[in-house]
């Protein structure tokens, strides 16, 4: 009020009745401002109520169209996690079939044992006969115990196959042997560890390579499932690694030596 009587005396006109009716007009002009700023307010407020609507509807398609790109990806993965666990369990299952028929496939796959024709003796008689036998039902069975050769109280001097560069062809020698010789199960079976005593390299060799056997047997105690199998796993990991023999046997020896830490 005191700055509207201070325009009326700066201003001054004639008139000052008009004036003053003007001013006042003016000045009763201020409710209705009041209104219209009230008016757009509801208006904004209203823009603003669609804008955050619209801005809903949206994150809303938003999370409807991730949710389905998430759901494709779970539902790939959980499609490659099904695929391996069907791979694996047909592996097994070849794995239990080929245990199964290993003996008869062992026996098919086995060289016949040459038998060396025994001479003739120039005066056929009882006795000579009768040593003849005797001697041709025996010599072969002692051959097969000793590839050598070697009196039966003396343990073979085998020698390990060093060609060998893959878990499967270890595992060949290991359980049945090579080119008809004897399996290196069966030289510690029979002779324990005298048939490589006194040979440095042979110890070395055959503590190297018993580590991928250990290996093999922990897997099929440990799962429950054919040794067989376990080499097939253990086989598949030296692919999967693309290493040598050497490098996957002292890869399983830190590994055992860390489990008993």
């Amino acid at each position: 009020m005191q700055s509207f009587k201070a325009d009326i005396r700066a201003w001054r006109p004639k008139n000052t009745r008009l004036a003053y009716e003007s001013k006042q007009k003016e000045f009763t002009a201020g409710p209705m401002t009041q209104e219209t700023l009230k008016k757009m307010e509801r208006e904004m407020t209203k823009e603003m109520a669609k804008k955050i609507e619209e801005m809903g509807s949206r994150q809303d398609q938003m999370a409807q169209e991730m949710g389905k790109e998430m759901g494709k990806e779970m539902g790939k993965e959980m499609g490659k996690e099904m695929g391996k666990e069907m791979a694996e369990m047909m592996k097994e299952m070849a794995a239990r079939q080929a245990a199964s028929s290993g003996s008869l496939t062992v026996h098919l796959n086995a060289p016949p044992q040459p038998q060396q024709a025994m001479p003739q003796p120039l005066i056929p008689t009882a006795i000579s006969s009768h040593h003849a036998s005797t001697r041709a039902s025996v010599e072969p069975a002692s051959r097969a115990d000793s590839p050598t050769n070697q009196p039966p109280d003396v343990a073979p001097k085998h020698r390990m196959c060093r060609a060998l560069k893959t878990v499967e062809s270890l595992w060949r020698e290991w359980t049945v042997g090579l080119q008809g010789g004897p399996s290196i199960e069966a030289l510690d079976r029979d002779w324990s560890s005298q048939w490589r005593a006194g040979r440095p390299s042979e110890l070395q060799w055959y503590s190297l390579r018993h580590e991928a056997i250990r290996e093999i047997k922990r897997i099929a105690s440990a799962k429950r499932i054919s040794e067989h199998a376990a080499m097939l796993q253990v086989n598949l990991r030296q692919q999967q690694l693309r290493c040598s023999l050497d490098q996957l046997c002292k890869r399983l020896r830190g590994e055992r030596k860390g489990r008993a830490q």
